[in-house]
């Protein structure tokens, strides 16, 4: 019986991430005004650990359009309203070697969505996001890559986890999702 219940809760989970506004979800618009194809990801989990029940603080998610050719951008939020720093705050370590990275905007991007009353209170939740422009190449080598760690710079210190921690709601099983349409 436990068993099936296990498997039920991974069907239930792996079905509602090709969802709307889950983790991974990819969406595809076509320009009214020139045509272009747009490829949007909804944020996926970095994992404190490396486990799916560790829980995570940083999200990251990908955008891109036909008119960006080799370009891609790689959006790291937080779930808190600390101010993520501009240069160098964005640090992969890929299988040892250490990549930093620097974002495209002057100031973070913050957000709150408000909670949500139904049978009980969900609170709401607070966001903070930077986007950085990478290339295709790079997004190819996080998602190839045996062991990936990632850290991101805040103005009240840093979070940081396993990318290449591959469970589902994942960024890095997203990243895989979101290249194969890009490549398509």
């Amino acid at each position: 019986m436990k068993t099936l219940f296990i498997a039920f809760g991974l069907l239930l989970l792996v079905g509602c991430s090709a969802m709307p506004g889950m983790p991974g979800y990819i969406s595809k618009t076509e320009s009214s005004y020139n045509g272009a194809i747009q490829y949007d990801m909804e944020p996926g989990f970095v994992y404190r650990g490396n486990d799916s029940f560790s829980g995570a603080d940083l999200f990251m998610s990908l955008s891109w359009n036909t008119k960006m050719k080799d370009d891609i951008l790689l959006i790291a939020h937080i779930s808190r309203l600390s101010s993520i720093l501009r240069s160098n705050s964005l640090h992969f370590m890929i299988d040892g070697d250490e990549v930093s990275l620097s974002s495209i905007g002057t100031f973070t991007d913050r957000r709150y969505e408000p909670g949500v009353y139904s049978t009980t209170y969900i609170p709401g939740t607070s966001y903070a996001s930077r986007t950085y422009v990478v290339k295709v190449s790079f997004i190819e080598r996080l998602i190839n890559a045996n062991d990936v760690r990632v850290k991101l710079d805040t103005s009240d210190g840093y979070v940081s986890g396993y990318f290449s921690n591959d469970t589902t709601s994942s960024a890095v099983s997203a990243f895989r999702d979101f290249m194969e349409k890009v490549k398509g």
